[in-house]
């Protein structure tokens, strides 16, 4: 006869119930300073990219705040240094 451990059953399946329900909190946008910040990326670099539309941003008054998911695309676009 097997024995079943409901307890642990159940906290199995509660944990990965909540692996799910995992949130995201990054900003989804950036301001200049942050971005470069996040990206190692300079001012002068940033602005030719988006001028270039690698990139994109949105317009708040006077700045331009820079979509993480836009600057991690771009970032992971790049190729990769010491892999075969």
């Amino acid at each position: 006869m097997t024995t079943i451990d409901i307890s642990s059953l159940v906290a199995d399946a509660v944990d990965k119930k909540l692996a799910e329900l995992v949130v995201d909190r990054r900003p989804i946008a950036l301001d200049l300073k942050a971005a470069m910040d996040y990206s190692g990326l300079s001012k002068t670099s940033l602005n030719r990219l988006l001028a270039e539309e690698k990139i994109v941003a949105r317009k708040e008054g006077v700045k331009n705040l820079f979509l993480r998911e836009s600057l991690d695309r771009y970032i992971n676009s790049l190729p990769a240094w010491g892999s075969r």
